[in-house]
């Protein structure tokens, strides 16, 4: 296994383990409506306190993904929506953080509230009329501490990158909910004009904090770094093509880490604002670096860059959590005589004179942790997909659907039997369909539904499509695609082998919205008692948990193509490892003559082609085999029933079959008749010996006992467009 994705596997694994303490920490807040700010605070009842705490600790649980952490039933789903309707209720007096702050509030909870409110609500134009006083000054071109109620404006505070961002955000989430309402508001007060001035401002602080920066400067700040970069990556345009500002951003970030402790943390910079209470308020460093993480995760655009501007910084961004580590603080659960370690918080340490976990500053950290794990995942899939191959599938293809139509359109083994093409669509393609939008970038989240199918066994005859089919199903529902053989078990060696398997699964296990074949498969899961060989006993026996894991994860469609299900295990297609076993037949009596018209009209011109066979004669013709009292599996198919091996031709054996037809034709033929009498002495000379033998009909005929679906599974019956 290579040490990088060893690595990545590893923390991932660890910050999964750790967001599980989540939710159950989070809640350990909640008083009513709000959360308060210690454990040690009364409690709150039924009014909404602390807007930009409360606020914080929402957002915060719904960066927890209810597929990967079904959460505590508590939780109300409507908690944010009415979060917002009593904030933007609130009187706008009482606007305003721990008594003063009243900028900083507005800016930090109205990107929420604005995401969450029902409804447009007048009173956004107000706040934002508020925040916006302060550029009335003519040096003033971004947004800080600058409340227009303090009498004297030299009290005000210079403008900062955290604000800024924060205001830009407000304004985003205008532009995307309330689209009417924020074009007038744009008129009136010309943001449009104003958003490009912080963009230009934001630019002109990045640089001069990358130079302060480069050399060392004692009055550094990489707090106003940290934010001017997330303002530049959130809200700049075109760096994915621009290579001067791609370098300028990794410039950035370079400076940004080179300015980690040797504890993972980074020193304070200036402060934003003073509390009248509190004191000074400084950037808290997990709120910093969520915001450029989430950034990275969230834009569609330029995400591809800035993701792979940030990956030689993942050592960095581990030091930093696992300095929360060190910090973190075991919150008592309320009649408990120990700490059963479910629930952490964490201290911003602004407040010197009192170390206890704080609401604000426990829901950063773990905002902080989920954003990583993304990341991690999205890496760890990343590698684990380019290790094993693995063909990047963007979107659903309609030429999916076609292959699967036509290499699915099936000759079917009895009078009841679905084509394989029907199966394919009603059990994984059309059930693939999210039913709601996906969260973007959650390499957690569990894109297959417990009652959807998610595996199946594809046998029959060799040169059926099986490859082709499982293929098709990844263009048709829009998946990756990984193709996996025998050789790949074996590839360091029988000796290892064990090792090797425990390889690929730990890689496959990393996946997500994959199909998966495990291709020419038999000998790794041949019957124990057939072949008792330790090779085959070995692979059978480890494969089994692995695919039930896989199958467990509800996150890959995986399919193992044979030859002979005969042969297999009867353990390995036990439920909960395979949902249908489906037998893939050779091409229909349709398809098969559509075919062979095609090529004979490809070889003869403007020939005419007159088909007076019957699909009838042919099925009768294997029923008689069976039928006879002499039956021997050893003997050759006589010329009374040739016209049975029409049945099991494959794609390519058609090419022959037109040879065959078109060398018996007179030198210059204006018509073919495909009849009965023309039909069978042309498949008399087809070559492939397998074809004449008597036992190959008996086993076509048997392999149809094997075939089976889970019924608890659902099904969708979509017809083909």
């Amino acid at each position: 296994m290579s040490s990088d994705f060893a690595d990545l596997a590893r923390d991932r694994q660890l910050l999964q383990e750790f967001c599980k303490a989540h939710i159950p920490s989070i809640l350990a807040f909640k008083s009513g409506p709000s959360f308060k700010l210690n454990l040690h605070e009364r409690d709150l009842g039924t009014e909404l306190h602390h807007l930009t705490s409360t606020g914080t600790c929402i957002e915060s649980l719904l960066d927890c993904p209810d597929e990967f952490f079904p959460g505590d039933k508590s939780i109300d789903p409507q908690m944010a929506s009415k979060f917002a309707t009593l904030a933007i209720s609130r009187q706008a007096k009482k606007w305003k953080s721990e008594g003063s702050a009243r900028i900083y509030c507005r800016c930090r909870a109205l990107p929420f509230v604005i995401r969450h409110i029902p409804d447009y609500d007048a009173r956004l134009a107000s706040h934002l009329k508020t925040i916006l006083k302060q550029l009335s000054k003519a040096d003033r071109f971004a947004i800080g501490e600058a409340d227009p109620n303090v009498k004297d404006e030299r009290d005000w505070y210079p403008a900062n990158a955290f604000h800024t961002y924060w205001f830009l955000t407000i304004l985003k989430q205008l532009e995307t909910r309330f689209s009417p309402q924020y074009e007038r508001l744009e008129k009136n007060l010309s943001l449009q004009r104003l958003r490009d001035q912080m963009l230009l401002w934001a630019r002109e602080v990045a640089g001069r904090q990358i130079s302060l920066h480069v050399g060392a400067s004692s009055t550094l700040d990489s707090d106003q770094l940290a934010w001017s970069l997330a303002i530049l990556t959130r809200f700049g345009t075109g760096f994915q093509s621009q290579l001067a500002d791609q370098d300028f951003l990794r410039g950035g970030f370079k400076a940004l880490f080179d300015q980690q402790t040797p504890a993972g943390t980074w020193h304070h910079g200036r402060p934003l604002f003073h509390y009248r209470e509190a004191g000074n308020a400084y950037c808290y460093v997990y709120e910093t670096f969520t915001v450029l993480l989430k950034t990275v995760l969230e834009r569609q655009d330029e995400g591809e860059f800035l993701r792979a501007t940030l990956r030689p910084f993942l050592p960095k961004l581990m030091m930093l959590w696992r300095y929360a580590i060190t910090t973190q603080i075991p919150l008592s659960v309320a009649g408990a005589a120990t700490w059963d370690g479910s629930r952490l918080g964490w201290s911003s340490g602004h407040r010197i004179d009192h170390i206890y976990a704080e609401s604000w500053a426990t829901a950063s950290v773990f905002s902080y942790a989920q954003s990583l794990r993304r990341l991690l995942g999205v890496w760890t899939r990343e590698v684990a997909g380019k290790e094993l191959n693995q063909v990047v599938v963007s979107r659903p293809d309609t030429k999916g659907l076609t292959d699967i139509a036509d290499r699915g359109d099936t000759w079917p083994p009895t009078a009841n039997s679905e084509k394989v093409s029907d199966q394919l669509l009603t059990l994984f393609v059309n059930t693939a369909t999210p039913i709601e939008k996906e969260p973007q970038l959650e390499p957690d989240y569990k894109p297959i539904r417990t009652t959807q199918a998610r595996s199946a066994i594809f046998f029959g005859p060799p040169g059926t499509s099986k490859t082709n089919l499982a293929r098709a199903v990844s263009r048709a529902i829009g998946w990756h695609y990984v193709e996996l053989h025998a050789s790949h078990f074996v590839a360091e060696g029988l000796p290892v082998v064990q090792r090797t398997a425990d390889e690929i699964f730990q890689r496959l296990m990393q996946l997500d919205h994959t199909v998966i074949l495990f291709d020419e498969i038999d000998e790794l899961v041949r019957e124990r008692d057939v072949e008792p060989d330790a090779f085959g006993r070995f692979l059978t026996t480890s494969m089994l948990p692995k695919l039930a894991e896989l199958w467990k994860q509800r996150k890959v469609i995986y399919f193992i193509a044979t030859n002979h299900i005969e042969y297999f295990d009867r353990a390995v297609t036990r439920a909960q490892r395979f949902d249908a076993l489906i037998f893939v037949t050779p091409p229909s009596f349709k398809k098969k003559i559509e075919e062979l018209q095609r090529l004979l009209t490809k070889k003869l011109p403007g020939i005419s082609i007159n088909t007076s066979i019957q699909e009838d004669e042919i099925t009768n013709a294997l029923m008689d085999i069976e039928c006879s009292s002499s039956f021997d599996p050893e003997a050759v198919l006589d010329n009374d029933h040739m016209l049975a091996k029409f049945i099991l031709l494959r794609w390519d054996q058609l090419e022959e079959l037109s040879v065959r037809l078109v060398r018996r034709c007179d030198p210059s033929p204006t018509t073919i008749d495909l009849s009965n009498e023309t039909l069978g002495t042309a498949l008399s000379e087809i070559a492939d010996p397998s074809l004449q033998t008597l036992r190959t009909y008996r086993s076509y005929r048997n392999a149809a006992k094997y075939s089976m679906k889970d019924f608890g599974k659902e099904t969708i019956a979509v017809p083909l467009k």
